[in-house]
């Protein structure tokens, strides 16, 4: 109907009425594209709150994890680190605890386990991050992930440098399989193992004593320089800022040691 409209005008020469006619399809296009990007834009609100809210319990379950992780780590750290000072004569002599003795024996083993965060994958994927308003969050994501890479590539790195010290002293340590519970309440329990060493016949292997330094060393690396508790702390960072967008209010948890 307008094209023929306008073709009239043109056979009748009367250009006002043409004008008319082209501002008329001209507007008539843009309120159709302000309309098509509103509706776009409220289309990607509602998937961004979709995310954030997915992202959110992601975050969650990988705090949880990590810092379970944190806390074993820290804890067998500070039982290395104790069991050093008193073979390297940095405080006063003392037989060590078996709780030492197990840190030194499993002190190569650095390892940890962790899963990337499926929303933000999924996202990703789809090439809708541009979804993310919040520049702030889009940083602290990416920072999040370096961390998680740095840390993997720290372990990669000890794993080469670290020693098995039972493996190759096993004169010096005597290894007993224990059954530990894992929760009171699941009722669930595994196998774990305890070491009991001689301190003095540690110190006595120049061998021994070289091997407990270059493992120390690495597991400073892997626990609190570049490895879980910057991964820890910037996971941290991700969820409070996350809980600060979606106004959740959590049960105030300890700070990261």
């Amino acid at each position: 109907m307008l094209l023929r409209r306008i073709t009239q005008h043109v056979k009748d020469q009367n250009w006002f009425a043409v004008g008319l006619d082209f501002l008329i399809v001209v507007f008539g296009v843009f309120i159709g594209l302000q309309v098509a990007n509103w509706s776009a834009a409220r289309a990607d609100r509602a998937d961004e709150r979709t995310f954030l809210n997915a992202l959110h319990q992601d975050i969650v379950e990988a705090e949880q994890i990590s810092r379970r992780i944190l806390n074993i780590r820290i804890t067998a750290f500070n039982d290395l680190e104790s069991a050093v000072d008193i073979l390297f004569e940095r405080t006063a002599w003392r037989d060590l605890s078996n709780a030492e003795c197990t840190a030194i024996g499993n002190a190569h083993i650095a390892g940890v386990i962790w899963t990337d965060l499926p929303s933000l994958s999924g996202l990703r994927d789809a090439g809708r991050t541009g979804i993310l308003r919040d520049e702030v969050l889009l940083q602290n994501l990416a920072t999040l992930m370096q961390r998680q890479e740095a840390m993997g590539k720290i372990i990669e790195a000890v794993q080469i440098t670290t020693v098995d010290l039972p493996r190759v002293h096993p004169d010096l340590f005597e290894i007993t399989p224990v059954i530990v519970p894992l929760g009171a309440a699941s009722g669930l329990t595994q196998y774990d193992t305890v070491f009991v060493c001689d301190g003095k016949k540690l110190q006595q292997s120049r061998s021994a004593m070289n091997i407990v330094a270059v493992n120390i060393e690495a597991y400073d690396a892997v626990v609190n320089l570049v490895g879980i508790k910057p991964w820890v702390q910037q996971t941290s960072v991700v969820h409070e800022q996350l809980d600060e967008s979606l106004g959740i209010t959590h049960v105030t948890e300890e700070t990261i040691p």
